[in-house]
């Protein structure tokens, strides 16, 4: 996948950015931070998902420690881990976190601002395919097949 091959040529310019973000700022500053998240971003895209995961959580935890559990870039990198659970088949960690950021985002941002309802969609999007593998299907010996959910 061309997608695929791109990002993971990309991951060595992430790290390098990051790396001299650290240095130019230092571990807690915002901008060290988001580049943190970019790198998790480019590694989701790169299919490593398990990095993608550490880095992202790792980014959240500063965010919550630097920023606050309730800022905005705080929610917004716990939307970016959910997504990263979600990309590695993590669908009950993903909803969770989702679940969490959506109370947050609605609390903080009420419930029909932009970012809650795309939030609240990520969060449908999410729960889709744990609820369709928990569905059965049977076809009945009706005339015209019908399907069941059970």
């Amino acid at each position: 996948m061309p997608g695929r091959r791109w990002a993971a040529e990309a991951l060595p310019w992430f790290q390098w950015v990051l790396a001299k973000r650290i240095r130019a700022l230092g571990p807690d500053h915002p901008g060290t931070i988001a580049a943190r998240c970019n790198l998790g971003h480019a590694c989701v895209a790169a299919s490593q998902f398990g990095d993608a995961i550490t880095v992202l959580d790792g980014a959240v935890g500063d965010y919550e420690r630097v920023r606050g559990a309730n800022h905005l870039d705080t929610l917004g990198a716990r939307d970016d881990l959910a997504a990263a659970y979600r990309a590695a088949g993590k669908f009950a960690d993903a909803i969770r976190l989702y679940r969490r950021t959506l109370a947050d985002r609605e609390r903080i941002q009420g419930p029909q601002h932009p970012d809650t309802m795309t939030t609240r969609e990520k969060l449908a999007d999410a729960t889709w395919p744990t609820a369709a593998s928990r569905m059965r299907f049977r076809i009945t010996s009706e005339p015209s097949p019908t399907v069941r959910a059970s």
